[in-house]
């Protein structure tokens, strides 16, 4: 109940203790880095078996179950009522009543982000960089300069200062292929959209016989 104690005594500082609150995370976790930034309530199991790199980032209601170790890289950031969980019970209903656990390490490496309201399962590694969109869940590794979301995560796409170019252009130009179009007109339809209305040949016009009426029509 260590943890629990020392969690308790930390989320009752104020929001701007902030030597205070330092203070109370060295005691807290195994290992802290520098500039850790940590908006709270935050719950542990231990806490002794929770490292921290420099410039970590966690948004509030963090929640480590830290049966085995679960380690943060630098520069990481987790967004809001995140859970982390190295710890699970046995498949076996007479095993969970005797109360025998299973536990597995959990990395996050260097620079990875977490959205708001994630689940990251005991055993799974988040690479270099990775995103995890918000609400999702890991049950499985992510690969350095990915980026997953949904339950579970896997929807993918590229991480890093390319993405949105990545993301929004690539995919236009190979659908613009597959149909035979070029850039330059679906850069006029873009356009034309833009404006309010589609870049569209105009109506052709009618003709009287083109509206007679079958009543109308001669023999």
């Amino acid at each position: 109940m260590a943890g629990a104690e020392k969690c308790h005594l930390l989320n009752q500082l104020r929001p701007t203790q902030w030597e205070e609150k330092r203070e109370a995370l060295q005691d807290l976790f195994g290992s802290l880095g520098e500039r850790m930034m940590i908006f709270l309530p935050l719950e542990v199991q231990y806490g002794s078996n929770i490292t921290v790199g420099d410039d970590v980032t966690f948004n509030r209601g963090i929640t480590i179950l830290d049966m085995a170790p679960v380690s943060f890289g630098d520069n990481v950031m987790v967004g809001p009522n995140s859970s982390f969980f190295a710890a699970g019970h046995s498949m076996d209903p007479d095993e969970r009543r005797n109360v025998i656990c299973t536990a597995a390490p959990i990395t996050i490496e260097h620079d990875a982000w977490i959205g708001g309201h994630c689940v990251v399962l005991a055993g799974r590694t988040i690479g270099h960089g990775a995103v995890i969109g918000a609400g999702s869940v890991v049950t499985r590794d992510i690969p350095r300069w990915s980026s997953r979301r949904g339950i579970p995560a896997g929807s993918s796409a590229r991480s890093g200062p390319r993405t949105a170019c990545w993301r929004s252009r690539r995919p236009r130009r190979a659908r613009r292929r597959r149909e035979g179009r070029s850039e330059h007109e679906g850069s006029r339809c873009r356009d034309g959209l833009a404006r309010g209305h589609a870049s569209l040949p105009p109506p052709r016009k009618s003709t009287a016989s083109s509206w007679t009426r079958a009543g109308d029509r001669g023999p």
